[in-house]
């Protein structure tokens, strides 16, 4: 993986702009079906919404408030650094419907008022819509929205018992599989093709972007904003994470091409 394909995927995930990448990029994110992990939208947004919840506990820990419950403070930081986030990526419309979302859910919890999923996702597709009206035209808007409504049919009203880890290690399999399923009748109608190795490669890549690459890039731009060129080994983590994440992308695509090849040659 050469530095211009690194570099191109960290500008990407900081300000939102994909210019950078090449034709030979896009084709790998569209076989790979891994295309929404390099635009910054809910996965992105939710990640700095529960740093900022995070960040909102220190906070609190470290200058106690009467007036204001820590909840509070938690729910304000988190969308302070979620907006903040969305509005560095320059406010795309992916962004926005993302950064509406969570503002509805932020919101129900902000009033503490129980947040239904369907009450959450119905308001949030009127905003979106009010919004944005010619955003109906918008494939993303029916997949983004679309993924959110199956995983709420399949997993609403479950109940964590038993080993909890186990569950949830169990749930995050099912909904790679839900998903593919689930918006198979959309891809198919709109796009006229299946990537059957998008739950695969999302099962690795999706905690591998969430858990390491983006908290990893935040540092990194709050370390050059508040105290200038970031460590060496901090960068070199980075990097070597982005490398590892193409090598991953690359290995399924080619697995990808030797499935639909075989799949020519038998026919």
């Amino acid at each position: 993986i050469d530095n211009s394909a690194v570099s191109a995927l960290l500008v990407a995930l900081s300000v939102g702009d994909k210019s950078q990448f090449d034709r030979d990029d896009f084709k790998r994110f569209q076989n790979t079906g891994t295309a929404h992990l390099v635009a910054i939208s809910g996965l992105h947004i939710g990640m700095m919404a529960a740093m900022g919840y995070g960040l909102g506990w220190l906070l609190f820990a470290l200058w106690p408030q009467e007036r204001i419950a820590r909840p509070q403070v938690q729910i304000i930081c988190g969308w302070l650094l979620a907006a903040a986030y969305a509005l560095l990526a320059g406010l795309a419309v992916p962004t926005i419907r993302a950064l509406l979302m969570l503002t509805v859910y932020l919101y129900f919890q902000l009033i503490k008022r129980k947040a239904y999923a369907w009450d959450v996702w119905s308001l949030s597709l009127f905003l979106v819509v009010l919004f944005d009206p010619l955003g109906v035209l918008d494939f993303g808007l029916f997949l983004s929205f679309g993924a959110v409504a199956v995983l709420i049919l399949v997993f609403q009203g479950q109940n964590n018992r038993h080993d909890e880890s186990k569950l949830n290690w169990r749930q995050w399999i099912k909904a790679q599989w839900v998903l593919l399923l689930g918006l198979m009748p959309m891809q198919l109608l709109m796009l006229g093709r299946v990537t059957w190795v998008a739950p695969l490669v999302n099962f690795v890549a999706i905690p591998l972007m969430t858990v390491a690459i983006v908290p990893l890039l935040f540092i990194v731009m709050l370390w050059q904003l508040c105290v200038g060129t970031p460590p060496a080994l901090i960068m070199a983590a980075l990097v070597g994470l982005c490398e590892f994440f193409y090598w991953l992308l690359d290995g399924f695509d080619v697995l990808c091409h030797q499935a639909i090849t075989y799949e020519s040659v038998a026919l």
